[in-house]
């Protein structure tokens, strides 16, 4: 039986794990209608299949309504063991909540969450795919953010993950998928993530309470949620935080270090070093305790994470919390960044294949250089960047000169479909742009480029021409192209996601070869 037949017998045999189905249903969409129809499939996977299957995977689920079973029992969630101070936990219970109050120094407000969320997104990420055994969300953009801090508190990474927007975390799924196995070390030398992150929840103490929320709809299915109010205390044993934290880099640092020729003996030295470093820091920052009114005074301003709708439940957006982060700083300064609209669903474009998108996509860039309007980009991209253009990309004026234009030309593509997926290459591509006075010509051949201004000053190049990008494996980049509800989409996050992970893997085994110098040979 060929590895095709065994994963579609796996996905409709009722007896495959809840969570197996899920992972089958993210890596390989063209069997989520075989997953829908299995009685096993839980109603969170059926709700996420809905949202992103294709038209015989929408049928399947509309099929399954009914008679789908119960949501499954999380067998993935790390044990957290009780935070009263014994001898094998040698550090005091945090005080009480202080009155809240400006801190002397603000930084240390942030350094035990940012190492636990370090901690958390390491260790969850090798089990990436196990994430969707809890799809289902919240029911409400509030419920979103208290279930993801919910996940912090307990040092649960897989319910962090699951707390996340699937249209963006799906982006990566096999970027990350194609990393397993792509570590530094050999197999028996790796780092456990998981086990390290047992073990520093079995040590810590987190309080997340009396959290209170405003809400402001910033379009349909997308909500902010400001924390107004709340308290948030931190305690842990600082040498095995500072030891997991260390460990994250300590593969590639060891790389880098051989490469340069340091003994064994010295690259332990510096590696210890840098975790004694690590553990007076946290010594210095713990216990933590930091209230709603220190984080906005630390900021400037409240803190906002954006809950977003997809399958009729509420996730966390990642993309947008930070593209919202970064308006509100901008604003303190009165940049005017100010928030654009989501487009209507019937103004989403539909393209019947990966060729098209690609041109839907060029021709929403030549709307943007010619007058400014993000309406034909927005409506070409798919919902998790469709999302994130239109509200915080759409909204800024660029002060375009009236007599800009651009246009392209001379399109031809290499595509190689995998179900919904698409790896397209760019065999040729003519662009040009410019303004009343000069237009530049530019000339796309995979990662290379020709061009010239009004026929003078002819250059080019390639990215591969930069020795470190060549041994990166960067002359493999291709445009991802995705299907999403029944129609094609340039996803250029999961275009980042795909070449990210074709150059960590090449870094891998340039660092496993001992040939990490090639980078530095011009």
């Amino acid at each position: 039986m060929t590895d095709t037949a065994l994963l579609a017998a796996e996905a409709s045999n009722p007896a495959t794990p809840q969570a197996r189905l899920a992972e089958i249903a993210q890596l390989h969409p063209g069997l989520q209608a075989a997953i829908a129809a299995n009685p096993s499939c839980y109603p969170g996977l059926l709700d996420w299949i809905d949202s992103v299957g294709d038209a015989a995977a929408k049928q399947a689920v509309a099929a399954a309504r009914g008679v789908a079973p119960t949501a499954p029992v999380n067998p993935f969630a790390l044990p957290v063991t009780a935070a009263t101070p014994t001898a094998a936990q040698p550090f005091a219970a945090p005080a009480a909540p202080r009155a809240a109050t400006t801190p002397a120094n603000r930084k240390p407000l942030f350094i035990g969450l940012a190492a636990v969320l370090v901690v958390l997104l390491v260790g969850g990420g090798v089990a990436f795919a196990l994430v969707f055994s809890k799809f289902g969300g919240a029911s409400s953009p509030e419920a979103a953010v208290s279930k993801a801090l919910d996940a912090v508190k307990n040092m649960d990474a897989v319910a962090l993950y699951g707390s996340l927007s699937p249209a963006e975390l799906g982006s990566f799924s096999e970027a990350i998928d194609q990393l397993k196995g792509s570590s530094i070390q050999e197999e028996d030398q790796q780092t456990d993530y998981a086990a390290l992150l047992q073990e520093v929840a079995s040590v810590t103490e987190i309080t997340i309470d009396d959290l209170e929320f405003d809400t402001d709809e910033l379009g349909e299915g997308v909500v902010a949620v400001t924390i107004t109010d709340g308290t948030f205390e931190m305690d842990t044993d600082t040498e095995v935080m500072a030891r997991a934290l260390n460990s994250v880099t300590a593969e590639t640092y060891r790389a880098n270090q051989e490469n340069w020729g340091y003994s064994d003996s010295e690259i332990d030295d510096m590696i210890d070093n840098s975790a004694e470093y690590l553990e007076d820091s946290l010594d210095d920052a713990m216990p933590i305790e930091f209230d709603a009114d220190d984080v906005e005074d630390s900021l400037g301003f409240e803190l906002s994470l954006i809950a977003v709708q997809e399958g009729g439940s509420w996730y966390i957006s990642p993309l947008l919390s930070y593209l919202e982060l970064l308006r509100d700083q901008a604003n303190r300064y009165d940049s005017n960044w100010d928030l654009g609209d989501l487009p209507d669903a019937d103004d989403v474009a539909r393209f019947e294949s990966p060729e098209d998108a690609v041109a839907g996509l060029l021709d929403g860039g030549q709307s943007v250089v010619e007058d400014g309007d993000f309406d034909d980009l927005v409506a070409a991209l798919p919902l998790a960047e469709r999302r994130a253009v239109a509200l915080y990309a759409s909204g800024i004026d660029y002060n375009i000169p009236s007599d800009w234009h651009g246009s392209w030309s001379d399109l031809d593509l290499t595509v190689e479909r995998s179900g919904n997926n698409a790896l397209v290459d760019i065999d040729s591509l003519n662009v040009e742009v410019g303004d009343s006075y000069n237009t530049s010509d530019i000339n796309f051949d995979g990662v290379c480029a020709e061009w010239n201004q009004d026929g003078y000053n002819e250059n080019g190049a390639c990215l591969d021409d930069l020795n470190y990008l060549d041994e990166l494996g960067i002359g493999d980049a291709r445009l991802v192209v995705v299907q999403e509800n029944g129609s094609w989409f340039v996803s250029p996050l999961q275009t980042g996601g795909y070449i990210s992970s074709i150059m960590a893997a090449k870094f891998a085994e340039l660092a496993r070869d001992g040939d990490l110098d090639k980078l530095s040979n011009y």
